[in-house]
């Protein structure tokens, strides 16, 4: 059974969300990844649906980059995150990235 202690020896991670939006009369459809670090910080991607059939992944390694390369300006020598794991539910992809 997993403790308490386990769970803190976990790395940091985050959430990356990546939901479908369909076309509209003015944009095509496409994946938008979101990651929202506090009130003030948000990190989106958006990718061209038709560019992109794999479930947002594009998307989300789009928006973990922007999240890495703000990282790179007050880390210069910290090593870059990467996506680790997976899950969907009836709204959305979410991956989670660590380093």
């Amino acid at each position: 059974m997993q403790t308490e202690s386990d769970i803190r020896e976990l790395p940091p991670a985050i959430l990356i969300r990546v939901k479908y939006l369909g076309a509209t009369d003015h944009r095509c459809s496409r994946w938008v990844a979101t990651y929202k670090q506090d009130t003030d910080t948000t990190f989106r991607a958006t990718v061209n649906y038709e560019k992109s059939d794999d479930r947002g992944e594009a998307a989300a390694l789009a928006c973990l980059a922007k999240f890495n390369a703000d990282r790179k300006t007050i880390l210069p020598d910290g090593e870059d995150w990467r996506i680790i794991a997976r899950a969907h539910d009836d709204d959305a992809y979410y991956y989670l990235a660590s380093y």
